[in-house]
């Protein structure tokens, strides 16, 4: 089993996609959501499957204009195994940044507790100060430390050798630049806490470190983070995380006011490339125009992704709305995937009409609906087209579909070109006429109206002259219906109710077989006096067995209804295109899984 849906809204600056694709016992959800306007930046991508390679994967960032300064929320998992969450909130008074990274086994929380694990006192006035500072081990309080004035907002603290250690510390107290960074040595866990904040220009640079060891091994962890903004506009955000063993960079970078890149550098003096994804969204005069891109040096090409939105609206009667996709995984061109969805309305005025209405700007009573959707990847035989195509008209006081076509072109297995269609035709008064148009059949009735009470019927089989005739008519004693077999005259069916005088009425039932007549079924009624009815009903004694017969032989060519040409033709090329492009771009995205995991162990 298949099935796709694909779900766009746009409203107030924020675009949502939605994207679920199953095929037979696998699934995959992909859920986008970005938002782009003045003090807010957002981009959250989602991706859940019951795929064992990767179950869930998120990036997310959000970042919103204070007063003053930009804060922001950043959030990376990778099958809830590989998780990064940061968060930062400023103001000239207050800095707050949070950095928490989780593994398989553990999680450990850094630099968001650090006033639990490292709790620091300090107090400083004039040249003179205090320092108490709380380690995982040991607990220092030093009474008397020597303060040196650099300026009116900074001054660096010192104390001797000791038994209680050597603590050196650089301090800003600025608005727009802080910084505390302390050092503390000649303890058995020494340690170099930093803590900075500034703005200068549209820069807003955050930075929080704890070093290890700082006069030897030097065991980094912490988060720098760097955003540019211009005004009320985001620019970029620049996100370092620091690790021992390696250094994460992230970037999301706003090179055009609609273009967005998101870098991510797994390890900073590593084997890798960075991963990078771009967006660019162009609002145009009558739509939009949307491109998107993956690229990672385990792609062979970038995943590129477009669509374009066009509308023409004359007014509400007449409009035209037309959407366009690509998805493009490789550089042959045939592996291309594109699909387009065209919807048009319009009047079409009648020859009386015509002038004044456009000369007005009316509704006509004559309106042409038309939908058309394809879809397109050559490399595994999909070609497909299908439409459907509507004229209606007003006849009377009802809005009557006098003419509609629904078709569908594809390719079937042998890869040559097939086309199916039904259309149905009618004036509503005096014809109706239905055609099925196979690569191997046509099909067509027709019902004509000849006179009030008299209807002839025609079925068509590959030819222009009827293979079955009937006639229904509408008697002033009853309704009589017949239909025959062209050819042999033979009479397939005959059908008629009848009421013979004011007591009496009858319905019958036959059909013939060699010019003779079968009686099927009769049936009797008469009303006698004192308003007593008495009926009379004769079945054929083997017409029972043959309907069950017939509905046997229904029933089991129901069971070959997937082996028939038009299911075949139809959804066998769709399937099997999915599936070769799910397995393309799992494979492809295979290599860049296993290629980020290595560089993590």
């Amino acid at each position: 089993m298949l099935k796709h849906t694909v779900e766009y809204s746009r409203e107030h600056g924020q675009r949502t996609l939605k994207k679920y694709l199953r095929y037979n016992e696998k699934e995959i959800n992909f859920n986008t959501v970005t938002v782009y306007r003045d003090r807010e930046v957002k981009v959250d991508v989602g991706a859940s499957s019951n795929f064992d390679l990767i179950r869930y994967g998120k990036v997310m960032f959000d970042c919103r204009k204070g007063q003053t300064f930009w804060n922001c929320e950043t959030e990376s998992n990778i099958n809830n195994q590989y998780v990064i969450k940061g968060h930062e909130t400023l103001s000239p008074q207050n800095t707050d940044i949070g950095y928490l990274q989780a593994s398989k086994y553990n999680a450990n929380a850094m630099l968001r507790r650090a006033e639990i694990v490292y709790n620091l006192e300090m107090d400083v006035n004039g040249d003179r100060g205090m320092i108490k500072l709380q380690t995982p081990t040991h607990a220092i309080d030093i009474p008397q430390v020597r303060i040196t004035r650099k300026g009116p907002t900074e001054f660096e603290i010192y104390t001797e050798s000791g038994s209680r250690g050597r603590i050196y510390a650089h301090v800003k107290t600025g608005d727009y630049d802080k910084l505390l960074k302390i050092q503390i040595t000649e303890i058995p866990e020494p340690f170099e806490l930093h803590l900075e904040n500034s703005l200068t220009d549209g820069k807003q640079k955050s930075t929080a470190e704890l070093t290890l060891g700082p006069l030897g091994q030097k065991r980094t962890y912490g988060i720098e983070n760097e955003i540019e903004g211009e005004g009320e506009r985001f620019r970029a955000l620049r996100l370092t995380l620091k690790r021992p063993k390696r250094v994460i960079k992230i970037q999301l970078l706003r090179p055009a006011r609609n273009k967005y890149a998101l870098s991510i550098l797994p390890n900073v003096g590593g084997g890798r490339l960075p991963t990078v994804a771009e967006m660019t969204y162009q609002k145009t005069t009558n739509g939009y125009h949307w491109e998107g891109s993956f690229s990672d040096q385990a792609l062979k090409t970038p995943l590129k992704a477009k669509i374009v939105h066009k509308k023409d609206v004359r007014d509400r009667y007449n409009y035209r709305l037309d959407w366009q996709t690509e998805f493009a995984y490789s550089d042959e061109p045939d592996k291309l995937f594109s699909n387009s969805l065209h919807l048009h309305r319009s009047v079409v005025p009648s020859t009386r009409r015509q002038r004044s209405a456009i000369t007005r700007g009316e509704r006509d009573d004559n309106v042409r609906f038309v939908v058309e959707l394809k879809s397109v990847h050559l490399a595994s035989n999909l070609n497909t087209r299908l439409w459907t195509k509507v004229d209606r008209s007003l006849i009377g006081e009802a809005a009557i579909p006098v003419h509609a076509t629904f078709g569908l072109e594809t390719r079937n297995l042998q890869r040559q070109p097939v086309e199916y269609s039904l259309e149905m035709r009618t004036d509503a008064v005096k014809f109706t006429e239905i055609q099925l148009k196979s690569p191997s059949s046509l099909l067509k009735a027709r019902i004509d109206k000849t006179s009030d009470n008299h209807y002839k019927v025609g079925i068509y089989e590959n030819s222009e002259r009827p293979s079955i005739v009937g006639e229904l008519n509408l008697n002033d004693n009853g309704p009589v219906f017949e239909y025959r077999d062209e050819r042999s005259q033979e009479v397939k069916l005959h059908a008629s109710a009848q009421k013979l005088n004011d007591y009496e009425g009858k319905i019958d039932v036959w059909h013939s077989e060699a010019s003779k007549k079968i009686q099927d079924a009769l049936l009797s009624l008469q009303v006698k006096e004192g308003n007593v009815w008495k009926s009379e009903i004769y079945i054929r004694p083997t017409m029972e067995s043959e309907i069950v017969k017939k509905a046997e032989e229904a029933i089991s060519k129901t069971d070959e209804f997937q082996r028939c040409a038009f299911m075949r033709d139809t959804f066998l090329p769709i399937f099997s295109s999915h599936k070769q492009i799910a397995n393309d771009v799992a494979t492809a995205m295979d290599r860049v899984i296993k290629e980020w995991t290595k560089e993590h162990r």
